[in-house]
């Protein structure tokens, strides 16, 4: 889908999750790796998107296959973050790029997600990991206009419109 999106457009993302089991499958992720090292001219259309509940619980194996993903070139998102208690240097070590928060969390949740520091320093904990923000869940303008207080860096959400699934987008090119 990628290449055929990238034939007439260069410049298109896709976020493709990926399972926590799939993350762990010794049978599998060798070969997807293999596939991707054979394919790296697609490291730059592709973020890989991983469950915070998986990123979390990576351990030898796992973390190996993170890295392996980066240094292939393919960049990494946490999402489903629900707890901000995280060890930021730890996923930029595993090679994540992304981290995304619900935009609630940030306007009214950062207590009760255990976050260090306000959503106002939110970001710059971040960037002094190397890590950029993206906020999902950006439902309406009221929302947005208190996000922009806190400099987050993408937001995804209905505000800017509904999803698409790719193959209509495919076809559409």
């Amino acid at each position: 889908v990628v290449k055929r999106l990238t034939q007439k457009q260069r410049d298109v993302g896709i976020f493709c999750n990926i399972s926590g089991h799939t993350l762990r499958d010794n049978a599998f992720f060798p070969q997807f790796l293999e596939y991707l090292g054979q394919h790296r001219e697609l490291a730059g259309q592709i973020v890989f998107e991983f469950g915070q509940d998986a990123v979390m619980a990576a351990r030898g194996p796992e973390e190996k296959n993170l890295r392996a993903l980066a240094e292939l070139g393919f960049r990494l998102s946490m999402d489903q973050v629900t707890k901000l208690d995280i060890d930021f240097g730890r996923l930029k070590r595993l090679g994540f790029q992304f981290l995304k928060v619900r935009a609630a969390t940030l306007i009214s949740g950062m207590r009760d997600a255990n976050a260090a520091v306000a959503a106002e320093d939110f970001k710059d904990l971040l960037s002094r990991n190397g890590l950029n923000l993206i906020v999902e869940r950006v439902e309406d303008e009221k929302s947005t206009v208190q996000l922009l207080e806190y400099n987050v860096d993408f937001g995804q959400g209905y505000l800017f419109g509904e999803p698409k699934p790719i193959r209509e987008i495919a076809e559409a090119n």
